[in-house]
């Protein structure tokens, strides 16, 4: 025991003598992993405000379930999972919609150099093309960030790092164009050449789309079979429905289907856009 408090004590001195000799102790930064997608969605109060309305939400279920008589523990689980996946459905649809928009922006732009406007003006007139926020981020955070002083090619390279994934080269390679200071027709004819490739890759895409939305409507009615299964023979089968309503069917059977339901259908999903990739 004299051993332990020794040791004890030396490793308590030695912490106190390297936070009074460290200069600037490290400042941990943490940010919300749902940061993101919050801002995708508009959501308009802070993560914490986010936060306590999914505790809200779940402790809603729970209580519900708990006076259904059900397990509350998968109320609570139930509810702390549902505002997450709404949050990611939502927001990777609004994701998909400014994507879809990102070609309209940019031929724009290529039309206003076109009309001899400079890149910056031709960026201006293309966000003012697109009312939807989130497609407009991109080329609008370029415009304010050449506003404050920052270099235009700079700003088009901040701006790719934000911009989905599609959007990223066609900046990246205008970028380029101001670096070797082109002219304002050898920046029309290189936005120009950007659209027709962005134009192809959403042919193809949209062509891998329609080959892969049977495999989708598969994954979805395949997912449907199994709990349709159970209803029915909890219906026909009275052993069956006895079993299910039972707490090890509330306790266990069933939260354990539902977790393997849902994990099915995230993997088929993650399989069938890879596929489409």
């Amino acid at each position: 025991m004299i051993l332990i408090g020794a040791i004890g004590c030396a490793a308590a001195v030695w912490l106190l003598a390297a936070a009074a000799l460290t200069p600037s102790p490290p400042r941990i930064r943490w940010s919300h992993p749902e940061q993101g997608r919050l801002r995708d969605v508009g959501w308009p109060w802070s993560a914490g405000r986010w936060e306590g309305a999914r505790l809200v939400v779940s402790a809603t279920t729970a209580l519900a379930f708990a006076l259904a008589g059900q397990d509350a523990s998968a109320g609570l689980a139930i509810g702390a999972l549902g505002p997450t996946i709404a949050l990611r459905v939502r927001s990777d649809g609004r994701r998909e919609r400014a994507a879809g928009l990102a070609l309209d922006q940019l031929r724009a732009v290529r039309a206003a150099l076109a009309s001899g406007a400079s890149l910056v003006e031709s960026i201006r007139r293309g966000v003012a093309a697109i009312t939807d926020e989130l497609a407009a981020r991109p080329l609008r955070l370029v415009v304010r960030q050449f506003a404050v002083g920052l270099s235009l090619a700079d700003a088009l390279r901040d701006a790719a790092t934000q911009a989905d994934p599609r959007l990223r080269p066609a900046l990246r390679t205008l970028a380029i164009g101001v670096d070797e200071r082109l002219p304002v027709p050898q920046l029309c004819a290189l936005a120009e050449a950007v659209i027709e490739r962005l134009t192809f890759e959403e042919q193809l895409s949209s062509e891998v789309r329609a080959r892969t939305s049977g495999v989708q409507i598969q994954i979805w009615a395949m997912a449907a079979i199994v709990p349709g299964l159970a209803m029915y023979l909890a219906a026909t089968v009275p052993m069956v429905g006895e079993t299910l309503r039972s707490p090890l069917g509330t306790h266990l059977l069933l939260p354990a289907a539902a977790i393997l339901e849902l994990l099915g259908i995230a993997v088929a999903r993650r399989a069938a856009r890879a596929s489409a990739a």
